[in-house]
């Protein structure tokens, strides 16, 4: 199955290059991830009943008095009341189905949009082919649920059969299944210089990736959000960068904010959104540092008092003070620092600039 997932993140690089219908790139991209989401629930509701299905053949074995069930769980990490094998059976018996269908609907991708149509048909063979793998995957998944409610065999000792089996078939999907992280790293990563020359389509591709996750109910990868950051850059759109990050669209991130200060250095406007995204994010160490690169050494200087960041080296202050060529100020920075760390006044540093602040009086 690895052959699978490796044809499904070829078609859909293959699309994106060559430049096919955003409904087509979208339908792809839907399937996938949608395949991916319930391949995770699948694995956590297996999990769930394998764990049932284990504390149900330990109260089997349980000292019965007066008609109840001595439980030996812990206080805390009872699941809940004692359930019907029967019922157990049936529901590990819908979850297997169900993996059948998030498995046949990555499959059903590969089948019909493959190399060769997407090398040689039109665009409207292309939406058509995608049309038909969205519609067989949901068929199947419906055929799943149906199947899915017949009784499941059970053993002599009325324990279900396919316990361990679920299990295992949860966990198979689910390395079948295509994370966003391997869509980011996979297609976007590896199409983005291809695309340098035309960024409006694929920034137009990776918000329906943006959709498609939300939809999922997937969270994107804070990289996705730094190459959408710069192919926006690219274009100059940096108006549009401004409400994506003021609407979050655009996720905060320290990733994010170290990408807008760079591109600040073409638009300043785009570095202070980084820096106020450092503030906020409560990121003491970078948010000084960036003051202290915009020259704000004493804004700088009375952040680090007030939330004790020790991390940023004292000689960024000092220079600072030096190059202002202010005596007071070089003073005030020599102090703090004494203050908050007293092993400086033994340091290189305190010598040094406590040698140019006596020259400077």
């Amino acid at each position: 199955m690895v052959q699978v997932k490796t044809l499904s993140l070829a078609i859909v690089r293959t699309t994106i290059l060559e430049r096919r219908p955003i409904t087509l790139v979208a339908k792809a991209m839907d399937i996938i991830l949608d395949s991916y989401s319930r391949s995770m629930k699948t694995v956590g509701g297996a999990a769930g009943v394998r764990r049932t299905s284990e504390q149900n053949q330990q109260s089997s074995f349980q000292p019965v008095e007066d008609s109840r069930v001595v439980s030996q769980e812990p206080p805390g990490t009872m699941i809940g009341p004692v359930i019907n094998t029967d019922s157990a059976s049936g529901v590990e018996s819908r979850q297997s189905q169900s993996n059948s269908g998030v498995e046949h609907g990555i499959a059903n991708l590969a089948a019909h949009v493959d190399r060769s149509s997407l090398n040689t048909s039109s665009d409207s063979d292309g939406i058509t082919n995608t049309s038909r793998a969205v519609s067989q995957a949901t068929s199947s998944s419906q055929i799943s649920d149906a199947t899915g409610k017949r009784p499941q065999v059970v053993g002599e000792d009325s324990q279900p059969l396919a316990s361990g089996t679920s299990m295992q078939h949860g966990t198979h999907v689910a390395s079948v299944a295509i994370s966003p992280i391997e869509m980011v790293q996979s297609v976007f990563v590896l199409v983005e210089d291809e695309m340098m020359g035309d960024p409006a389509y694929l920034i137009a591709v990776i918000m329906e990736f943006l959709r498609s996750l939300s939809k999922a109910g997937l969270k994107a990868p804070p990289d996705l959000y730094v190459m959408m950051t710069a192919l926006l850059a690219c274009s100059n759109r940096y108006a549009e960068i401004a409400l994506f990050v003021s609407n979050k669209i655009l996720e905060p991130s320290r990733e994010l904010a170290m990408q807008l200060i760079e591109l600040g250095r073409q638009h300043s406007l785009t570095r202070k959104l980084g820096v106020d995204m450092l503030r906020e994010r409560c990121l003491h160490h970078d948010y000084v540092a960036a003051l202290l690169q915009d020259g704000y050494y004493l804004e700088a200087l009375r952040y680090a008092r007030k939330y004790k960041v020790i991390t940023v080296q004292p000689s960024l202050f000092l220079e600072e003070a030096v190059a202002k060529n202010s005596t007071p100020n070089l003073a005030a920075v020599l102090s703090f620092f004494a203050e908050l760390t007293p092993s400086f006044k033994t340091t290189l540093d305190y010598s040094r600039y406590r040698h140019i602040l006596l020259e400077m009086v």
